[in-house]
């Protein structure tokens, strides 16, 4: 779905945006363009919610901070309302009264697509990186795999023995086998 959005009385610009977005029922937008996060714009209680999508990790909480510092570059949060939500892992934070006649939920919904728009190359790298590094395992090079059997049979391999025990651990199995 598109959006879009007239900025200003008087200008004759439209600026147009897409976003994979659903509309609720009290009038919330919920973005899900991007890959970690689940954005959600509530222009009735004025607020921008970030959410992950799946699990939570170091990439996640990097993404919601990213977007904030974003919002909060162009002044279109405060920056002393962010805070986490009472989803576990969520960002909240509240979007600013505009003085002038503008509409607050259009520009920010502007600013989110933009900044999903500098994001997306890095998400489609880290997919592709992902994907090739599962290919890289399932299919390995000849030079990085061995054939069943290329490698001779021998009683002992490697660097760990098999009748040792870690330093400190009872070995009654070792006084056993010398008295043999």
């Amino acid at each position: 779905m598109s959006i879009t959005v007239k900025i200003g009385n008087a200008q004759d610009v439209d600026t147009k945006v897409a976003l994979k977005l659903r509309k609720s029922l009290n009038g919330d937008f919920m973005i899900f363009d991007h890959e970690d996060i689940d954005i959600i714009v509530s222009p009735t209680k004025g607020k921008v919610i970030i959410l992950p999508k799946d699990m939570l990790d170091d990439k996640v909480y990097a993404a919601q901070n990213r977007l904030m510092k974003h919002l909060t570059k162009k002044g279109l949060i405060d920056q002393e309302s962010i805070k986490s939500g009472n989803i576990y892992g969520s960002l909240s934070s509240n979007i600013l009264e505009p003085a002038d006649d503008v509409n607050s939920t259009d520009l920010t919904l502007l600013n989110i697509g933009r900044w999903i728009d500098q994001e997306r190359p890095h998400f489609m790298a880290s997919k592709s990186y992902e994907e090739k590094e599962v290919e890289r395992l399932v299919d390995p090079e000849d030079d990085e795999s061995t054939e069943l059997g290329e490698i001779p049979q021998a009683d002992r391999k490697g660097s760990v023995n098999p009748g040792m025990a870690p330093i400190g651990a009872q070995r009654p199995y070792l006084s056993e086998t010398k008295k043999k």
